[in-house]
């Protein structure tokens, strides 16, 4: 393992937005009556996984290469492009938009958690 990979500590981070930010409160909302403390907690834990397995894998590359512009056109990363295809594809970017428009309505306390 290399002293450069990314953990996420879930249980201080579980421990903070449910506990002291009280997100399960929430649900009191009519935006929100649709979900349960227990479906914040497997979101943030599954972001964490994804932030483990897929984006944490590709940091050093984003530090070595950078973004650079060749020819009239953006280059990422190696790596990034398929992260992002993965975000888009998980539902990671349209996670607090609204069901109306193929979002899920989460609170932006569990969307940036």
């Amino acid at each position: 393992m290399s002293s450069t990979e990314y953990h996420v500590n879930r249980r201080e981070l579980q421990f903070v937005v449910m506990e002291v930010l009280e997100a399960g409160k929430l649900c009191g909302f009519e935006a929100f009556s649709d979900f349960d403390e227990d479906l914040f907690s497997m979101t943030i834990n599954e972001a964490c996984t994804f932030a483990e397995q897929v984006l944490d894998p590709i940091n050093q590359s984003g530090d070595r290469e950078g973004c650079r512009v060749e020819e009239g056109t953006v280059k990422t990363p190696q790596g990034f492009p398929e992260a992002w295809r993965q975000m888009g594809e998980g539902g990671w970017l349209s996670m607090k938009m609204s069901p109306e428009f193929g979002g899920m309505g989460l609170p932006e306390l569990v969307t940036v958690a």
